[in-house]
């Protein structure tokens, strides 16, 4: 009990105050389940998995890191009922994996605001479906009690979240094991031999077509470079200074003509604008403009993507676009986009890998301020460089 509460109140992928709520509901919990877990539910752990519910509430990025294991529980249960629970927000991603027959059906709720009210309506429904099998893929308290109260015989999820005692098994990884290995592990215990090196988001030919025609209507021309930029991040502390952005286009476009176009969502809107103007030639502006998954087949186009540490890096990295990511406050190995086209910039020196939204230190002594414009344009110049698609002249 004292190694599973170090474990939640360090290393728990939550907040410092919801780390603090997760380790004392760990406590207060185990007496008032300890009768109810032994006798119920009843359905054998045993027998033929015909029906897996897997469980990722998490932003866009997450899901995409553990993209892997799709097709590779797809093809271990070829006639098996596989089901995903993820958020509102990473729902387009799942859409992908449904089209390309990973999964059959995506249940969805809110990512933030979350009140008990969808759980027990999920747990009601989720009851109806009969599950074999269930997996947290994120390592959350919410999800296991979930999963218990659905009946759901088989429960696999991480240690170290909460609540670990309502799980009929644990995978238990070093704390900076990355999130792919975890959800990799997890799916192993259900027989997965057979992991897909690389995470992959399939987009479809259609998606492909619509994000040329968007590319070209926009004055994105096919035979020079195309740099795809997002500006934002999801915490404040994980942002990169707009003028180093608008430095490092400089620099690419006077070294090897790139084009740039600004992605992400409505919270990125103005900061694409506001790097056109500093720029001084044309951007093209997608973001708050279309959709995600548009968003992830205009990437794929590009040759190379240039980020902080948040979900376009890691879209970008799953459909195939060469990717420079800037790491500020978080475990590196833990986090980074997985591709083989990937350059992470970590900061150098201790950083506290869990700190919350907003950074104590004064603005000039941030992790993030330790990547310079001339060592992210060289990263991203050296990309473009060796991209087959600008040496062909013509899009693969």
């Amino acid at each position: 009990m004292v190694t599973e509460l170090r474990r939640i109140i360090h290393f728990a992928k939550a907040s410092r105050r919801n780390r603090m709520i997760a380790a004392f509901l760990h406590v207060a919990m185990w007496p008032l389940l300890l009768i109810p877990r032994l006798i119920w539910p009843l359905r054998s752990r045993r027998g033929a998995i015909q029906k897996i519910l897997l469980i990722r509430v998490d932003g866009i990025g997450d899901l995409a890191m553990c993209a892997a294991i799709f097709p590779s529980l797809r093809k271990k249960f070829p006639g098996a009922q596989i089901d995903l629970l993820t958020s509102e927000n990473a729902a387009p991603v799942a859409d992908l994996f449904v089209a390309e027959g990973w999964l059959n059906n995506v249940w969805r709720m809110p990512l933030k605001g979350r009140g008990l009210k969808p759980y027990r309506k999920l747990a009601k429904d989720f009851r109806k479906m009969h599950y074999d099998a269930g997996i947290d893929l994120r390592g959350d308290m919410r999800n296991l009690l979930l999963m218990w109260l659905a009946g759901i015989p088989r429960r696999l999820g991480l240690r170290g979240s909460g609540l670990s005692y309502l799980a009929t098994g644990l995978v238990e990884l070093p704390v900076d094991a990355h999130q792919s290995a975890e959800s990799a592990e997890l799916v192993r215990r259900l027989g997965v031999e057979e992991m897909e090196p690389w995470p992959r988001l399939p987009l479809q030919a259609s998606h492909i077509a619509e994000a040329d025609r968007w590319l070209a209507e926009n004055g994105v021309a096919a035979d020079r470079p195309i740099c795809a930029m997002h500006l934002g991040a999801f915490y404040p502390v994980k942002e990169w200074p707009l003028e180093r952005f608008a430095a490092v286009a400089k620099k690419l476009h006077e070294r090897t003509g790139a084009q740039i176009v600004a992605i992400g969502g409505p919270p990125e809107a103005e900061l694409g604008k506001a790097l056109a103007a500093q720029v001084g030639f044309p951007v093209a502006l997608a973001a708050g403009r279309t959709s995600l998954v548009l968003t992830a087949a205009i990437v794929s186009r590009c040759d190379v993507f240039i980020g902080a540490d948040s979900g376009p890096a890691h879209v970008a990295a799953g459909v195939g676009c060469a990717v420079v990511v800037l790491f500020g406050p978080a475990i590196v190995q833990k986090y980074q986009p997985r591709s083989p086209r990937v350059t992470v910039m970590a900061p150098v020196g201790k950083c506290d890998p869990l700190c919350d939204q907003v950074c104590a230190r004064p603005v000039e002594s941030r992790c993030m301020m330790q990547h310079s414009v001339e060592a992210v344009a060289a990263k991203a110049e050296g990309f473009i460089l060796v991209s087959a698609r600008h040496q062909s002249g013509v899009r693969l």
